[in-house]
């Protein structure tokens, strides 16, 4: 039998492989319990999906939405805008947790650690 964790990692890998065939992603990132290896049957499934700016993958920045039982939150953003925008110490926290699920050209690596890294006083 499987367990949740495993359930929700192989509908994670069925979407995130979905957006890495897309023209113009640059990455894929799984958050929470996924990332974190703790998934249960209270849990949802968190993506992010990187994208060049001006790409369009039919699908909106945000959405939340049912898929296999399990709930799937979706985000799909701007890489080029995550460069310049400030994160805030609560997205910061989140992504020092992520897991790096497509990145073929480690612009995702090189955002988080630009971006996700906590100060000696918000540790």
């Amino acid at each position: 039998m499987s367990t949740p964790l495993v359930s929700a990692e192989e509908v994670a890998e069925e979407l995130a492989s979905s957006f890495a065939r897309k023209r113009g992603v640059v990455g894929v990132v799984y958050l929470g319990a996924l990332a974190r290896g703790y998934f249960d049957e209270h849990s949802d499934i968190d993506i992010v999906v990187y994208k060049r700016r001006g790409v369009r993958l039919g699908w909106p920045r945000e959405k939340e939405y049912t898929y296999k039982g399990f709930t799937v939150d979706l985000e799909v953003r701007d890489y080029e805008k995550e460069l310049r925008r400030p994160w805030t110490p609560e997205e910061r926290w989140v992504f020092l947790n992520a897991r790096i699920r497509y990145d073929p050209e480690g612009l995702v690596r090189k955002l988080f650690e630009l971006k996700a890294r906590l100060t000696e006083r918000e540790r």
